[in-house]
């Protein structure tokens, strides 16, 4: 046997951000991604049978029905750290999510104690730590 044999487990699992849960609800996009995806138009897609493509919404459609809404969903996905005893899933416009570092279960929006303010991008730094 080998003496430099190491064995370890990998775990995964989703942050169920408040905006996740809200459109797995739904079954569809309530609040724009950073990546394009976002909420459908004013026009609904036609019914289409089982060997006929996709339908795409058109674009004025797509561009109408997002008019005024700014928001960005915030989905935790940039980075996880630990930071002050907290294991922390990171997004660049948004509060970090505390989670949980055994079952990896989603503990919430984290302000770092009322330090960072909701809808303020944040940066971690040392001067947190205080």
């Amino acid at each position: 046997s080998d003496g430099n044999k190491r064995v370890f487990t990998v775990r995964s699992r989703f942050v169920e951000t408040e905006y996740m849960k809200q459109e797995e609800e739904a079954q569809e996009f309530l609040v724009r991604g950073t990546f394009g995806t976002g909420p459908r138009g004013f026009l609904n897609s036609p019914k289409a049978g089982i060997d006929e493509d996709p339908w795409a919404e058109p674009l004025l459609s797509r561009i109408w029905g997002n008019v005024g809404k700014v928001d960005i969903k915030n989905s935790a996905n940039t980075q996880v750290i630990s930071f002050g005893g907290k294991v922390l899933a990171l997004f660049e416009a948004g509060l970090p999510h505390r989670i949980d570092p055994v079952s990896l279960e989603t503990l919430g929006e984290d302000d770092m104690g009322g330090v960072l303010k909701k809808g303020t991008p944040a940066k971690l730094t040392s001067s947190l730590s205080s």
